[in-house]
């Protein structure tokens, strides 16, 4: 798994590629101090599982960059981290895809529980703006009633492997074994997955995948 993560506080983003690096030391943690960087990284080719992203950055900000990945059909589990707790920027940036949304004054505990939490597929707000994503849902509803069909999904590296090992009939643990990395991280995968494909088991991830050409 790859993880980006964009601040231009130094302090802060050495502290948080550290709490991710104890969390994953498995996966790759990349770091930019702004937003035109990142987007280039990935118009250059660049595919990240996870970015954290602060919403006060210098040029481009926060939603900004939200509103990039959702030009280019990024399909990506985005947190929004900020000393920022304005909410009309909060749901500013859940409407243009964020999963959740970390203050920056949180601990590093509390950090690790919500991006396990975002990693299984989940939003994450905290208790004081929960009321924020159930908004943001009825707008999804909405805007997926008055527009056309949702255009079709791009996988990338380990998520296209996974998917083709599921349709073959593997389970978590065998997937694991083949591809040489953890049941956990398979989880997750499968977790992303479901969200990107809108289904909540297997059988209609093969289904759904079969659908829009994903696997062969």
């Amino acid at each position: 798994m790859k993880i980006l993560v964009v601040d231009d506080h130094r302090l802060f983003l050495e502290g948080l590629q550290s709490i991710l690096a104890d969390l994953y030391p498995q996966h790759e943690v990349v770091t930019f101090s702004s937003c035109r960087p990142a987007i280039d990284s990935i118009d250059e080719g660049a595919h990240y599982d996870m970015m954290l992203i602060d919403l006060l950055l210098p040029g481009l900000n926060g939603l900004d960059f939200l509103q990039s990945l959702r030009q280019r059909q990024i399909k990506s589990s985005v947190i929004v981290v900020s000393s920022s707790t304005e909410e009309q920027k909060i749901q500013s940036s859940l409407d243009l895809g964020a999963m959740g949304f970390i203050p920056k004054y949180y601990s590093g505990e509390e950090f690790r529980k919500a991006i396990h939490q975002v990693l299984q597929g989940e939003k994450y707000l905290p208790r004081e703006f929960s009321h924020l994503a159930a908004r943001s849902s009825a707008r999804d509803a909405d805007a997926n009633t008055a527009t056309e069909p949702q255009t079709a999904v791009v996988l990338y590296g380990r998520r296209r492997e996974i998917l083709d090992l599921i349709a073959a009939g593997h389970s978590n643990k065998a997937i694991a074994q083949i591809l040489n990395i953890t049941e956990p991280t398979v989880k997750t995968h499968v977790a992303s997955l479901f969200r990107l494909l809108d289904v909540n088991n297997r059988t209609a991830c093969v289904m759904k995948g079969r659908q829009l050409g994903l696997i062969s």
